[in-house]
């Protein structure tokens, strides 16, 4: 394959992935890679001091810390190069569904420094009463790179991006604490506590330059040709950066070159236009307009991910209150409410949106009709002047099952940086608009595709009731056993630094479909860690004395998953094919019962829920072979759909299929809408695990000892499936990907990599000897 890589640290056999009906039971499985991923060295040089000072009844302390953080970063996913197709058929003609290709030189040596300054007073109030009182004052300056090879997107400018210091600082990060602790009886067997405090945030490198492990502020094109719709002039140029994360699509309506469609993986021809020609000639374009020589093709648009110039600091607010009450000399309980409060949380939004259904509702002209693309989808010339939603149910004369397919040039000319380009360019059907809500300068940058701006939009809450009983040597018992019942909510569960499950939409509201359970809701989690000093006796060369036991319980709630759709534009707004982030995608309609869709020893389909039909004339048999499934889900259309989204809704189940487990019913949203499900509003069988040790203790004279330990994990031999939190195409996230949907065939510790320390394995013991001298 002619990838055009010439570093060798990239070098190597490029990803190949498959939609439908390939590998990993069509669920998109690669062969080969798109790594390596070079990160380091780091440094970090702490300079911290302290001053404290008693006067009576408080103890005063001051300090200061300054950080300096340093890393080298080279973050080469999809350096070599991975093509997806949808299926082998389209693999052996040659016919892609998008690649990502990673140009430029990615290594970026970034700084930060971080100062912080604080004053505490630990008041006793009265002997029973201590007050804790303190202030601290944190600054982070803007991250940096050596070479000032960092820029970020600014529409009011000439070219849409500018190199430099790429936002301002936060300098108002006043961090309040407040403690009180009251030893009620003042016999110290009950006590209160409460506290509340604000903590600010550190943003890593990555939340900037990790996206993906690909996108980011080091990746704004400032120094690579850049043309907008119909002209052959590139935009001027406002930096040197030449790194370039590109996205080639192809497949059933894309606004591509012919030259993608004919590329001949297996065997490439010399001269001919491959796909990778773009390789010593970097460029950002609308895919249509072709500047002639030295480019091959019509350059793609160009992704970009920049930041608010405004961004400010995360913090949380904490607040506890807990309550610890000694029953007898060998017992006491500890209950308290812990909650905390992420405002100003690291959001992110796609800039560059087309509006709800405009794929599905704006009609082809002749010339998109008889793209080679289209007619790929089987639109000719009689189609022009319909809407894809039109020729989708049926009113051309076509078969519903091929042809509901959005229009892809509409897409691509609704896009708030591309409406204001010139009426005159034919190929996307552009004309002079307002540019949308989020282009506010209305001006002309049709060389860009998806536009992410990092904000401070996210938030989340966390409130939790925690009990803790503790025994200690009781007749040579001890345990602590604890309780938790929770809820953490919130619209993210990392930084930002990969694709959220679903895609943000502007104009549908990240609140209503973004906040809900993060990946770390876990309701119910009890816990229990004993030991048990055998008694012994003397004699017999130690071997009735110096015996334990030694056990711990683990039980939890499940844990939360949900879908993501990377197959399927039901909202006719490119959003899933726009971005490179291919974990990221559209949601269904669910209408039941959340709980129906619990797996049952790792598949959730085995309670009795079918995908039926399928997409692309690629049937699963024997999923519902006497029509109920299909029944079920026809009758949840009818009853929450009517006129033509009723039409449109039917049309989108008798191509994809949908699923029924239980009363309830997962459906695939009406062509140009959006679905109802959440993220994360499924649940796991949760996590039961026991692990037990037997150990004996030998002591040689007084200064040596041996200790043997028989050690079991997993005592049971329980089986434990790892969370089905789905993964980019794959099919345990995908609906329409195939069955199994919510299936998870590996344990906890295999699917995290770690087989050896990790949980949820099959039963282990170990022998272990320690000396102590």
């Amino acid at each position: 394959m002619p990838t055009g890589i010439t570093n060798p640290l990239y070098g190597g056999f490029p990803g190949l992935g498959f939609n439908k009906g390939g590998f990993s039971g069509g669920g998109g499985g690669f062969i080969g890679g798109g790594w390596p991923k070079i990160i380091g060295p780091d440094g970090v040089l702490t300079i911290v001091d302290h001053v404290s000072y008693l006067r009576g009844k408080h103890a005063f302390k001051f300090g200061v810390e300054i950080l300096d953080n340093k890393s080298i970063e080279n973050e080469t996913s999809n350096a070599k190069g991975p093509v997806r197709f949808n299926n082998l058929t389209d693999f052996f003609t040659g016919t892609l569904s998008r690649a990502n290709l990673f140009l430029g030189d990615p290594i970026r040596t970034l700084t930060s420094q971080g100062y912080g300054a604080f004053v505490q007073d630990d008041w006793r109030v009265t002997p029973r009463l201590i007050v804790n009182l303190g202030l601290r004052y944190e600054y982070n300056t803007v991250v940096k790179d050596k070479n000032n090879q960092l820029a970020n997107f600014d529409p009011t400018s000439a070219t849409g991006l500018v190199q430099g210091t790429p936002y301002n600082g936060d300098h108002k990060d006043f961090g309040p604490r407040l403690g009180v602790a009251w030893d009620v009886n003042g016999n110290g067997k009950t006590v209160v506590r409460a506290a509340a405090g604000i903590l600010y945030e550190q943003m890593s490198f990555d939340v900037l330059n990790g996206e993906g492990n690909l996108l980011g502020l080091r990746t704004m094109p400032t120094g690579i040709p850049r043309f907008n719709a119909g002209s052959t002039t590139p935009l001027p140029t406002s930096g040197n950066i030449n790194l370039q994360a590109l996205t080639i699509t192809g497949g059933a309506l894309g606004p591509v070159n012919t030259a993608w469609q004919t590329f001949n993986p297996a065997l490439p021809v010399s001269g001919q236009p491959t796909l990778y020609a773009a390789v010593a000639n970097p460029a950002c374009g609308d895919g249509s307009t072709s500047p002639g020589a030295p480019y091959l093709v019509a350059p793609g648009p160009c992704e970009i991910y920049g930041v608010e110039r405004n961004l400010k600091t995360p913090y949380v607010e904490n607040w506890n209150l807990d309550i610890q009450r000694a029953i007898t000399n060998n017992l006491s309980l500890d209950v308290g409410y812990v909650g905390n409060h992420g405002a100003r949380l690291l959001g992110k939004l796609d800039h560059n949106q087309a509006p709800q259904g405009t794929g599905w509702n704006t009609p082809f002209t002749v010339a998109q009709a008889q793209s080679p693309a289209a007619a790929k989808a089987g639109f000719s010339a009689a189609d022009a002047g319909k809407t894809s939603a039109q020729v989708c149910l049926g009113q051309g004369g076509e078969p519903i099952n091929t042809q509901c397919v959005p229009n892809a040039f509409a897409e691509q000319a609704a896009l708030p940086f591309t409406a204001p380009c010139a009426a005159s360019v034919v190929g996307l059907g552009v004309a002079n608009g307002s540019g949308g809500p989020f282009n506010p300068s209305n001006a002309c940058l049709s060389y860009l595709s998806y536009v992410t701006i990092i904000n401070n939009s996210y938030t989340s809450n966390y409130d939790g009731l925690q009990a803790t009983l503790t025994g200690r040597n009781y007749h040579g018992v001890s345990f602590t056993a604890g309780y938790t019942y929770s809820h953490a909510l919130g619209e993210g569960s990392d930084q930002g630094t990969s694709g959220n499950l679903p895609l943000t939409y502007n104009s549908y509201g990240a609140a209503r479909q973004m906040y809900a359970s993060t990946d770390f809701d876990i309701r119910h989690r009890f816990t229990l860690s004993m030991n048990y000093v055998i008694p012994g006796r003397k004699g017999f060369g130690q071997m009735l004395e110096g015996w334990g036991i030694n056990s711990i319980v683990l039980i939890q709630s499940g844990a939360p998953w949900g879908l993501a759709d990377v197959s399927d534009d039901f909202t006719g707004t490119n959003e899933r094919n726009a971005s490179t982030l291919s974990n990221a995608g559209e949601q269904w309609n669910f209408y039941g019962n959340p709980s129906d869709f619990t797996p049952v020893h790792g598949f959730t389909d085995t309670n009795g829920g079918a995908l039926s039909g399928g997409k692309g004339g690629l049937p699963f048999s024997g999923n519902d072979p006497t029509g109920a499934i299909m029944a079920s889900c026809t009758a949840a259309d009818m009853n929450h759909f009517s006129g033509i989204q009723q039409q449109l809704a039917l049309a989108s189940l008798a191509a994809i299929g949908c699923y029924a487990v239980g009363n309830s019913v997962l459906v695939p949203p009406a062509y140009g809408s959006y679905g109802n499900t959440t993220q994360n509003m499924f649940r796991d069988a949760g996590f039961k695990n026991w692990d037990l040790s037997v150990t004996k203790q030998f002591k040689f004279k007084e200064r040596f000892a041996a200790e043997f330990r028989l050690e079991f994990f997993n005592v049971l031999n329980h089986p434990i499936f790892s969370n089905p939190s789905g993964g980019p195409g794959g099919a345990i996230g995908d609906p329409s990907g195939g069955p199994p949907f919510g299936f998870s065939g590996l344990t906890p510790d295999t699917y995290s990599s770690n087989p050896q320390l990790g949980s949820g394995g099959s039963r282990a013991m170990q022998l272990g000897l320690k000396l102590s001298f």
